[in-house]
């Protein structure tokens, strides 16, 4: 697999699993469940590979990471190793491997000021360039396009580095010491969120996973949305209204 040579910069916290916390915490972060669509099992092997080191990642339920909580997917198997912790792999199941790949998430969240992503790819790319990106939308009209950056701010799970920069916060936050990691993203949404719902979430997956030459292919773990305040303007036309 094709991996960048610039150092990685670690930025490693807790993966242990956290208690629900405070009600003002739970307030601000709501998981987004898209459950229905994740097709692929960390310790499983099919004919697109399996996981490295599988075992050795935290199992399906409430994780804080990097002090936002998640949820991840899956079915812990009472005394065994984690068995189904899922996410939603962007492959070539159905046809050409080169083929786009869309996932779209329906959702219906107010005043969403920033989501928080765990998200690897499962091949590298050339640093620098991109073949993920996401696309949020509003119910009144509000769009957002972000595009990710191989060792910017996405790199692949096992072996992977990265060198972060730009408008989209990322931290690792998992490190199992034998190569592979997990890594938090965060992107802010522009302010016109503050006063929409957000109800729809695209993952845009351009890469290719089959022959030579493959890169990227996301895999997306988890997704948080952090909730804001509505905008000074829509708290004055709040008011009004209720007088």
């Amino acid at each position: 697999m094709l991996l960048p040579t610039l150092a990685t910069i670690v930025l490693l916290t807790t993966t242990a699993a956290q208690p629900a916390g405070t009600s003002h915490e739970s307030e601000r972060f709501v998981p987004i469940d898209f459950a229905d669509e994740m097709n692929i099992y960390l310790d499983r092997k099919d004919r697109f590979g399996g996981f490295h080191n599988s075992a050795t990642f935290p199992r399906p339920g409430r994780h804080d990471l990097g002090g936002v909580p998640f949820v991840l997917g899956g079915t812990a198997e009472s005394g065994e190793i984690t068995y189904g912790w899922n996410g939603y792999y962007a492959n070539a199941r159905y046809g050409d491997g080169r083929k786009p790949r869309t996932l779209v998430i329906k959702t219906d969240l107010p005043n969403v000021d920033a989501v928080h992503t765990i998200m690897q790819t499962f091949w590298s790319m050339p640093q620098g360039q991109s073949a993920v990106a996401m696309e949020f939308i509003g119910s009144d009209g509000a769009r957002a396009h972000v595009a990710f950056s191989a060792g910017v701010n996405i790199r692949d799970y096992n072996h992977g580095h990265l060198r972060p920069h730009g408008a989209i916060e990322v931290a690792e936050v998992f490190n199992n010491h034998l190569g592979q990691h997990m890594d938090r993203q965060t992107i802010d949404l522009p302010d016109d969120f503050l006063d929409e719902h957000l109800i729809e979430i695209r993952l845009i997956d351009t890469g290719r996973n089959r022959g030579h030459g493959a890169w990227s292919r996301a895999w997306l773990i988890a997704l948080t949305a952090e909730l804001g305040s509505m905008s000074a303007a829509a708290q004055a036309g709040a008011r009004t209204t209720s007088h």
